[in-house]
């Protein structure tokens, strides 16, 4: 005679811990590489790189800087110089990684 236990409560809650973290480390991460290709003049711009998490995203980017636009863009005085567009497509490989390392932790 076999007995069988119901561990999905238990399955779900770890899962949801580890999204969490794993939202949290992409953020720390994405962070990071935004500060590396942020254009610095007065450091203002790069001060402004943040993360915000919610429930199932994390968003990466600048807050508080009216011009961030036009630094990515451009306008028609001024070339763009991108930092948030290689920041994504540059490391969807390393973020990738962090995600499924994150959701991993735990399970087995």
């Amino acid at each position: 005679m076999y007995t069988f236990r119901n561990l999905i409560p238990q399955f779900i809650t770890q899962l949801q811990k580890n999204e969490k973290e794993a939202l949290k480390q992409v953020g720390i991460f994405g962070e990071k590489k935004l500060n590396k290709y942020s254009p610095v003049d007065t450091g203002f711009l790069k001060s402004r790189n943040d993360y915000q998490t919610g429930n199932h995203y994390v968003d990466i980017g600048n807050y508080g800087c009216d011009y961030a636009i036009f630094q990515e863009f451009g306008t028609y005085k001024m070339s763009a110089h991108s930092f948030v567009r290689p920041t994504a497509y540059n490391h969807t490989n390393d973020i990738s990684r962090i995600i499924v390392t994150n959701l991993k932790k735990g399970m087995r």
